[in-house]
């Protein structure tokens, strides 16, 4: 499995604590699987970077569970830093709230967990894959949580900066589109230079990029800047690869981005709760969203983790024919600067 990268003494021995988790004995099945644990936490606690979309965009902060999530300002603001806005998401699924700061603010955190479990008869037969496989489930479900509260976290914050909305021309991510983007991220902070470091798009938008390969009204020195830039190009991995860079900024694709996905039906509910909402439907248009993630820009956001990935026995599963594990973390999502956000649309 891609999660676990066994030696075949490690697979033997990973093996043998397989069969013993379906022992009835009691103490002994207990005592495998905690061991059977002990050697998979790390690899999943690591494994949250397969898929991860939010890892490179917050600076996570390993608290002790006692601390309070406290940031200060200064850093990020100028001498008025009462005219900063920070958003945070109070709980899981909850819409980020706004917060008019002065000196600091206090992020919540919020818990989060996950359980799997498989049939006795692979433990028994000492089938490790079927185990295996239903862990990285277990993982995916995570790495899942943790993306889209940040995103929800990036959407309402940005949504809420009170721009003019940023619209493609032709039905199609264009060139002018971001050229647009770009100087409003540069204008949009008096403070300190700002940039629009990266761009994250769907699918769709990520084939309006490749078909400028072929448009012959964009010059040959462009295209090539676009598809074959050394530096940042296959950058990162999975869901948030570099595809291709645009005038300096990098461009991600996101496969919850596009229309009938979940982050554009995130957009479009918090769009919603806007007093001046941009002009969205649903079922024909989609957004970008542009980060600041210069040195400077990277300071607004903030995730705070309280407590890591802890892994657990499911003793409640044997009686049932099956063993288990479930898990738990705790951990919060800021956006200490809106002005580091931007978003824009497209009419398909």
């Amino acid at each position: 499995m891609a999660l676990f990268n066994l030696t075949p003494e490690e697979l033997q021995e990973v093996k043998a604590l397989v069969v013993e988790t379906a022992s009835p004995d009691t103490s002994k099945r207990s005592d495998a699987m905690n061991r059977l644990i002990s050697q998979v936490e790390s690899p999943i606690r690591m494994g949250f970077f397969q898929g991860d979309t939010v890892g490179s965009i917050y600076t996570r902060e390993d608290l002790d569970p006692s601390a309070q999530a406290i940031y200060g300002l200064d850093f990020v603001g100028p001498s008025g830093e009462d005219q900063y806005l920070a958003y945070f998401i109070p709980d899981q699924g909850y819409i980020p709230e706004r917060r008019v700061i002065s000196g600091e603010i206090t992020v919540d955190t919020f818990e989060i967990g996950n359980s799997i479990d498989w049939d006795l008869k692979f433990a028994r037969t000492a089938r490790w894959n079927i185990v295996a496989r239903a862990l990285e489930v277990f993982r995916k479900g995570f790495t899942m949580k943790v993306n889209d509260e940040g995103w929800r976290n990036i959407i309402g914050a940005g949504l809420n900066r009170l721009d003019d909305q940023i619209v493609a021309s032709g039905n199609a991510f264009s060139l002018g589109q971001i050229s647009l983007m770009q100087l409003r991220m540069e204008r949009g902070v008096d403070f300190s230079e700002a940039f629009l470091t990266d761009l994250y798009v769907s699918p769709e938008v990520a084939r309006d990029i490749r078909n400028f390969a072929v448009d012959t009204s964009i010059d040959f020195l462009s295209r090539h800047d676009i598809f074959f830039n050394p530096t940042d190009i296959g950058r990162g991995t999975g869901d948030d690869q570099v595809i291709a860079t645009i005038y300096g900024t990098r461009i991600h694709k996101n496969n919850r981005f596009g229309i009938g996905k979940t982050y554009n039906t995130t957009f479009n509910t918090l769009n919603n709760l806007r007093t001046t909402a941009y002009t969205f439907a649903l079922a024909s248009d989609e957004f970008i969203t542009g980060l600041d993630l210069s040195a400077d820009g990277k300071q607004a956001f903030m995730m705070p983790v309280r407590r890591d990935l802890a892994m657990f026995e499911d003793q409640n599963l044997n009686r049932r024919r099956k063993a288990g594990v479930y898990g738990e973390m705790e951990l919060g999502f800021a956006c200490m600067d809106n002005r580091r956000i931007l978003h824009g649309t497209i009419d398909r």
